[in-house]
């Protein structure tokens, strides 16, 4: 089967890469490459992460899928050039990996994600569509609480919002009460903003600096909750 693929991420096994792609038909899958750990191989440089392309795969009797072939469309070249572009890529790339579960397609997901590396590749603001797209996977995954309805009493949330504790879920002024831990003002009007427009939009939104620290803050307690504080690693090589 050919499968449009994005590679998340990669690594060795003896003689062989044990690719972790994400497809536009299938989801996030996991595929053998044979022989390709040996150099020369048929692949070369070719199915190294952030890599897009056509892959041509085949399922084993045992249910393991096998690399038969690889067209490369897009090496996104731009981002390897640039180390504030690569590591927000890599991150991203490195939370689709951990979050989505196996063979559950989301076509969506996969369109926002091609879309936020051909931004970044062509010179977007890394940070803002970072946590752009952090939103958005979270939103298509299901992890993102409600950003205008108060978790306390449902009702909405317009001007400013609040986070109690260390659960990056949204109250109300009103039910705010002690210990708070986050007060989003600005970043709320940003939050939501991100989460109306597509991604090819967001990285056009107007923003100041307190705001995106706030939008910073969230996403960032929302990452560890999703995460439970599993750290995000990447393995890979001639990027």
């Amino acid at each position: 089967m050919r499968l449009e693929t994005i590679i998340l991420n990669r690594k060795v096994v003896r003689s062989d890469k044990i690719l972790s792609v994400f497809s536009r038909e299938l989801g996030k899958i996991v595929v053998v490459a044979p022989g390709c750990a040996k150099v020369p191989n048929r692949f070369g440089g070719a199915i190294e992460p952030l890599n897009y392309g056509i892959s041509n795969i085949y399922r084993s009797v045992g249910g393991n899928f096998y690399l038969r072939e690889y067209e490369l469309k897009k090496p996104f070249w731009e981002i390897r050039r640039s180390l504030n572009r690569l590591e927000s890529a890599l991150f991203i790339l490195s939370l689709v990996d951990k979050t989505s579960p196996l063979e559950l397609p989301e076509p969506e997901l996969f369109d926002t994600l091609l879309v936020f590396l051909d931004l970044i590749d062509s010179g977007g603001d890394p940070i803002l569509l970072r946590y752009a797209v952090i939103l958005k996977i979270f939103h298509f995954l299901g992890f993102l609480p409600s950003l205008d309805t108060c978790s306390s009493c449902s009702g909405k949330i317009s001007k400013e919002a609040f986070v109690k504790g260390d659960t990056p879920i949204l109250v109300c002024g009103n039910c705010a009460g002690e210990g708070t831990a986050l007060k989003l003002t600005e970043g709320l009007n940003l939050l939501q903003e991100m989460r109306r427009k597509p991604l090819a939009l967001c990285g056009r939104i107007k923003y100041t600096s307190r705001g995106l620290e706030e939008v910073i803050t969230y996403l960032e307690m929302l990452l560890r909750g999703v995460l439970g504080g599993v750290g995000l690693e990447f393995s890979g090589s001639n990027i």
